[in-house]
């Protein structure tokens, strides 16, 4: 009675170990199943010869073995064994799995947020794209409508500008003008000085527009650089005089060729000595190197001026560009001298830059020159 009540309380344990693990292979979603029938039945084959050892091991002599009695225990306590064991599988399994599902809750829900973000993102950036092209497209026309104006501005100022010079020239030709007093006479020497002031930058205008345009033309050859140089300096002398700043200019040599346009060359020499003359200081001094560098003939403008600051220096070159401080304050310019200087360096196949260790310590302009025509 005792043996069939065992067997079949470890029946019953058997059965409800076994949906203990059916149970943990379905949470852990397995299903290759045979591995771990192989892992159950290893177990019950092992605490079953583990029993019988036992059991054997304990047996005195002549004791007669009760096989009934004891295969309903080794059934009972493998039952009892497997049943301990898989519920504690089963509690583990489903603690893990628990975890496990929260995580793949939590990465599908990434991935849509991930999938949800990368569609914001290239729709945002597309709309952002648009903008950009709309800004960059309204930019461009503003800037070919400026281009335009100053091109027109500066055609139109040209005209009047001819025409005060015409009549200025009429009055000097006239012998009653000598009867003028002084002050009337310094009246049209004014009138005269603002016209070439006009006229200097009606032709800055006009040269910023066909620089845009791409109609700026420039005519190189071979020339002798020291030449140009010197009528440079010699159409400056008189307005250093004025301004009371020595030009100083002592080649090595006679002779300098490079390959360069040389009515632009002078333009830009008498670019820069102006802005070394006029930015100077009293008694100042205004002086020219050259040197040649490889391939290259290097042409400094040393000035004893106000200098310049490192944030001034980054715009000097800019369009319509100029140092707003105490210094300049009382300076005219137009801020396009530099500014077409660096084009026509570039034209010509040429660099330029510019040094200065800060305010009232001078600024030094350099630009180069090829030797022979480039390739």
């Amino acid at each position: 009675m005792i043996n069939i009540i065992s067997i079949s309380l470890g029946g019953l344990i058997f059965i409800f170990s076994i949906i203990c693990f059916a149970r943990v292979f379905k949470m852990a979603e397995i299903k290759k199943l045979g591995l771990w029938w192989l892992v159950l039945i290893a177990l019950i084959i092992l605490f079953f010869l583990g029993y019988v050892g036992l059991d054997f091991f304990v047996m005195t002599e002549g004791e007669t073995v009760n096989y009934p009695m004891l295969i309903g225990q080794i059934f009972l306590t493998c039952s009892m064994v497997v049943l301990i064991t898989s519920v504690l599988i089963y509690l583990v399994v489903r603690q893990v799995m628990g975890k496990s599902r929260a995580l793949d809750k939590a990465k599908k829900n990434l991935e849509a947020y991930n999938k949800n973000l990368e569609k914001l993102v290239v729709q945002r950036t597309g709309k952002l794209e648009q903008v950009h092209r709309r800004a960059i497209g309204r930019e461009k026309e503003i800037q070919r409508l400026k281009d335009h104006f100053i091109f027109v501005a500066a055609h139109e100022l040209r005209a009047p500008v001819n025409a005060i010079g015409w009549l200025l020239e009429m009055l000097y030709e006239d012998e009653e003008i000598q009867r003028l007093s002084p002050e009337k006479l310094e009246m049209l020497q004014d009138l005269e000085a603002n016209k070439k002031r006009l006229v200097a930058l009606a032709e800055d205008l006009l040269n910023v527009a066909r620089i845009e345009y791409g109609a700026f033309k420039i005519e190189p050859k071979k020339i002798n650089l020291i030449t140009t140089i010197n009528q440079s300096l010699c159409e400056m002398r008189l307005v250093a005089k004025r301004l009371k700043v020595k030009m100083i200019f002592k080649p090595a040599q006679k002779t300098l060729v490079v390959w360069a346009d040389p009515e632009r060359v002078k333009e830009m020499m008498m670019n820069l000595l102006n802005n070394g003359i006029k930015y100077n200081k009293t008694n100042g001094t205004v002086t020219v190197s050259v040197s040649k560098k490889n391939k290259y003939i290097e042409v400094s403008v040393k000035d004893t001026g106000i200098g310049l600051a490192p944030e001034e220096m980054k715009r000097l070159f800019d369009r319509f560009y100029r140092a707003e401080n105490k210094y300049t304050r009382n300076i005219t310019g137009t801020g396009l001298g530099l500014y077409i200087t660096k084009q026509m360096a570039g034209l010509m196949k040429g660099k330029i830059w510019a040094q200065s260790p800060g305010h009232d310590q001078g600024t030094t302009v350099t630009f180069t020159l090829p030797v022979t025509k480039p390739s």
